[in-house]
């Protein structure tokens, strides 16, 4: 029997696999992920596990700040890292867009910086749009 002691932050994995081929594939994963956040620098990680839906997620979060690195899974079994792959903090706030930015006089501006049209008036009397044409 071989055994495989990987350290993940503070704590410590073992494996036992009955041949040298079994632990370098663990090995091949298991010795690839940290044992400090990327993030944060702190040790204080653990092995996270969700179900979704009936989807099973697995990876390995930080205590300190959240930030989370995902296993990859093959649809034989096991898991898998992509290389280079990073603990990452998620930002529900993140669309992809810079923010639209407010000028103190509260003009609104585009992303590409060009000032916004006037939002349309309405005459309330004939329920017509009096908003004057950009063309």
């Amino acid at each position: 029997m071989f055994t495989l002691k990987v350290k993940i932050g503070r704590g410590e994995l073992t494996f036992q696999a009955p041949n040298e081929k079994s632990i370098f594939r663990a090995s091949a994963v298991y010795g690839g992920l940290p044992d400090k956040c990327d993030c944060c620098q702190s040790d204080d990680l653990y092995l996270s596990f969700k179900n979704p839906k009936g989807n099973d997620y697995y990876s390995i979060k930080c205590k300190s700040c959240g930030a989370e690195l995902n296993l990859h899974q093959k649809k034989e079994g096991g898991f898998y890292l992509v290389d280079g792959e990073k603990m990452t903090k998620y930002d529900p706030n993140a669309s992809g867009q810079p923010p639209q930015q407010t000028t103190t006089d509260n003009i609104q501006w585009h992303n590409n910086g060009q000032q916004a049209p006037p939002p349309p008036t309405y005459n309330t009397n004939t329920g017509t749009d009096n908003t004057p044409s950009p063309y």
